[in-house]
């Protein structure tokens, strides 16, 4: 059987004062070690969280002006287009002007060709007819 005696009054008496002594020394410091530990994390943590949002915010800028370019240069793109379409249809007029001109000018040339071919072989043929009538007149006579 377990004796209660003085010596059991001093061991809890020993014990209240080693727990208070680590209290104060060990687990106070220890507490606020992690107290400082946990408040450090949790300001680590609210500017990673910081950090987060404002880069999510910069990457939807991004996104919006990258979506902005995109609109403004399909709108150039179809600037372009368009004046490359007034500017071919432009050309394309010009070159059947040019064209139609161009065959104009040939037809006549063609045509005054045709008509000098026609005096000289109608000059040719009167000739070749005075002579050949000259010659059957000559023979006949």
């Amino acid at each position: 059987m377990i004796k209660i005696d003085w010596t059991i009054v001093l061991q809890v008496a020993n014990f209240f004062i080693l727990i208070g002594v680590l209290q104060r020394v060990f687990f106070r410091p220890m507490r606020a070690v992690m107290e400082q530990r946990r408040k450090t994390w949790e300001g680590m943590q609210q500017q990673a969280d910081n950090l987060m949002h404002r880069l999510e915010e910069k990457m939807d800028r991004d996104r919006q002006r990258v979506q902005e370019v995109r609109i403004m240069l399909e709108e150039e793109r179809a600037a372009v287009r368009r004046e490359l379409a007034v500017e071919t249809a432009r050309r394309l007029q010009t070159a059947e002007k040019r064209a139609a001109q161009l065959l104009q000018e040939v037809r006549e040339q063609i045509r005054q060709e045709k008509d000098r071919t026609r005096a000289c072989l109608q000059e040719q043929t009167e000739v070749l007819v005075e002579g050949i009538v000259r010659k059957v007149i000559g023979r006949s006579f």
